[in-house]
């Protein structure tokens, strides 16, 4: 949906879990965000030509499915996608997800599972500026030996996620 033709219509809705709020954006073809607050407000200041609007019925099955994996649920997500990044990023993000649940991998294997073993550093800015996490999973990404490693909304969240999928999974 558009507003006069020129503006893009994005609708967005929130989900609490264990006391974080999260913030789930979509744009006309499909999920283009998940993150926290502070994460959301540097997303909507990346795009300034988009008009937000809250619309909890439009975004109830990208809700849902987040709410699903948070109870152990869902390991799989079947949501349309709308990230948006360069070809190299969408490359990479498409790696992650045929991650499987519960998997964890470094970020020189997943390099060398795309066919580009010198592009690690590449690739661990294209995880690092994945807009779609937890759908697309770059909690499974881990350091080489074995530790975190960065992770947008904070490691603490990045080891509760990896917990409960070892748990769950």
């Amino acid at each position: 949906m558009f507003i006069r033709g020129v503006i893009p219509v994005y609708h967005y809705a929130t989900l609490v879990h264990e006391g974080l709020t999260f913030y789930l954006v979509a744009s006309p073809i499909g999920l283009a965000f998940i993150g926290l607050r502070a994460s959301f407000d540097r997303w909507q200041a990346q795009h300034p030509k988009i008009h937000l609007q809250e619309d909890v019925d439009t975004m109830a099955l990208y809700v849902e499915q987040l709410r699903q994996y948070f109870a152990g649920e869902r390991q799989v997500f079947a949501l349309p996608l709308d990230a948006q990044g360069t070809p190299f990023q969408k490359e990479v993000w498409q790696a992650l997800l045929e991650l499987s649940y519960g998997e964890t991998v470094s970020y020189s294997t997943l390099a060398l599972g795309m066919g580009r073993p010198k592009a690690v550093r590449a690739v661990a800015s294209a995880v690092a500026s994945n807009p779609l996490l937890i759908v697309v999973p770059c909690h499974r990404v881990i350091a080489k030996d074995g530790t975190l490693a960065n992770y947008r909304e904070g490691q603490a969240l990045k080891r509760a996620l990896l917990d409960m999928e070892a748990r769950k999974g």
